[in-house]
């Protein structure tokens, strides 16, 4: 539980980075084994120039730290 709640915080942290980054995202949801994921929408495109920057930007807030 401990490490869920560690791994959904950092997620949470990375989707409000993208957003302020200009790229509109869901909020990360816990899955049914206990991971954490997130959900891109159609309108975002993961090959964009804006995408990727802001990618970089943010994925060290990943659980795994980009």
């Amino acid at each position: 539980p401990a490490e869920h709640a560690k791994a959904l915080a950092a997620m949470t942290r990375y989707v409000h980075c993208m957003r302020k980054q200009g790229v509109a995202m869901a909020d990360p949801f816990s899955g049914p084994n206990g991971g954490v994921g997130i959900v891109l929408p159609r309108t975002v495109d993961p090959s964009s120039p804006l995408y990727k920057q802001a990618d970089a930007a943010c994925k060290h807030f990943t659980p795994e730290g980009g």
